[in-house]
Order: C-alpha cells, then structure tokens, then sequence
C-alpha cells in the first residue's frame, strides 16, 4: 500500500543524470513501516523525452531519486516480504512521496 504526502510544484534540481538525459528533478522518498531491505523503485511509465524504459530501476527508498525531465512518472514500487504497487509522481515537486508499507 502506497500513500504520497501531498502534491507539490516546488522545483527542486540536480546536477546528477539519469542514463544519457540530463538531470531535472529529484524527489526525496520516505517509508513507513519496516522493511528487511530497500524499497526498490522502477520505472513502470514515464514521459516523453525521459529515455527510461519500464523496469529500469531509478534507486530506493528511503533515499533521493534523481529523473531526468519533468513530468508524470509511474513507479513500481517492491519490497521483499510485501505485495508491489505503483505510485505516480509528478517531477519536479519539493513534497517527500511517501511509500507505505502495510502488513
């Protein structure tokens, strides 16, 4: 079970990259509740010009994810011991997503 604090429009940059685009966003994700290792994130859609493929990990969580253009990106979101889900972001935002993991 996935929950996002919030849905900001606050920018928020990078001088990291992502595959060959440039940077533009980093979202910060928190978890709540415990898991036995990181919350893995993957691309499942993203936008137009972001050269992500579904299934391309883009980090963990809790953690910075860095994307590479600004938009609506769709994550998987996986966890050992817990169902996947998806939660939708919208880069760039300043607002923390939330990933909770529910028994």
């Amino acid at each position: 079970l996935l929950s996002r604090s919030g849905s900001g429009a606050d920018a928020a940059t990078s001088t990291g990259a992502a595959d060959s685009a440039p940077a533009c966003c980093t979202l910060t994700f928190a978890v709540q509740g415990e898991a036995p290792g990181p919350v893995r994130l993957s691309v499942v859609r993203a936008p137009t010009g972001a050269n992500l493929k579904a299934g391309h990990e883009v980090g963990t969580a809790p953690g910075a994810v860095t994307l590479p253009t600004p938009g609506e990106y769709v994550l998987r979101v996986a966890a050992d011991g817990y169902a996947p889900a998806q939660v939708t972001v919208t880069a760039p935002s300043a607002v923390p997503v939330t990933v909770d993991l529910a028994p």
